[in-house]
């Protein structure tokens, strides 16, 4: 069951993990307790316009590039006390793809993904770096492995309140790309009201990304997810 799973995930948590910080030279380059998900409204795919992310100048903070173990968690019903079904299905190493290093990840969710909720969310709660003051952006490698786009979001919960943000979501296209969540705009809580702001960002409890919307895919593979200190 989902409350064995976790345990045993979290018994394997290595306790400490290497945080890498690099000065960003050029542009080339996510407890128990509530874990009520936010309801979305349905993620519109847009056009087949290619999207275009800017990463921010700054201090690189690597959050887990899967090197040391898998520390992501696919929702999948643990959270349907607390509100509708979400569709996420497995979290996982892969050698399949990687953009750095031995391994990446493979997120799976539901081909029936869609209301009500709309969300298939994978997150970790075992982080490397909680005090996320000064964070303007968090980076994550994805590869899109089907033939057709899905939208994806990057949520946090914060302080013992666990005080839920989400950013707008974005539409990744087939094929490898480097996305780039802005933490300083377009942001709402957990009742769908803008912010201008994170609450309690230097009390990080978890960080999840939530695939919105699909057009056919059921998987994803991501790697090298960081932050973007200012």
């Amino acid at each position: 069951d989902n409350q064995r799973i976790l345990y045993q995930y979290c018994l394997r948590r290595i306790p400490v993990k290497k945080i890498v910080s690099i000065a960003l030279a050029t542009a080339a380059l996510v407890a128990f307790g509530s874990c009520t998900s936010k309801p979305s409204a349905k993620a519109q795919l847009p056009s087949d316009e290619a999207p275009s992310w800017t990463i921010p100048a700054g201090e690189v903070i690597v959050l887990d590039n899967f090197e040391e173990g898998n520390f992501w968690v696919a929702v999948g019903d643990s959270w349907d006390q607390w509100g509708a079904h979400n569709w996420s299905i497995d979290a996982d190493l892969t050698e399949e793809w990687k953009s750095e290093g031995d391994y990446a990840a493979v997120w799976e969710w539901d081909p029936n993904l869609g209301p009500p909720s709309d969300q298939a969310t994978f997150f970790c709660d075992q982080l490397v770096e909680t005090d996320w003051t000064g964070i303007i952006a968090v980076v994550i490698d994805v590869n899109n492995v089907g033939d057709a786009p899905f939208t994806m979001q990057f949520n946090t919960q914060t302080s013992d309140a666990w005080q839920w943000t989400q950013t707008p979501s974005t539409t990744i296209p087939p094929g490898v790309h480097t996305v780039v969540f802005d933490l300083t705009a377009g942001l709402q809580d957990g009742s769908s009201a803008d912010i201008d702001a994170i609450p309690s960002i230097d009390v990080m409890k978890r960080a999840m990304f939530t695939v919105t919307s699909s057009q056919g895919p059921t998987k994803t593979l991501v790697d090298n997810i960081r932050l973007v200190k200012e």
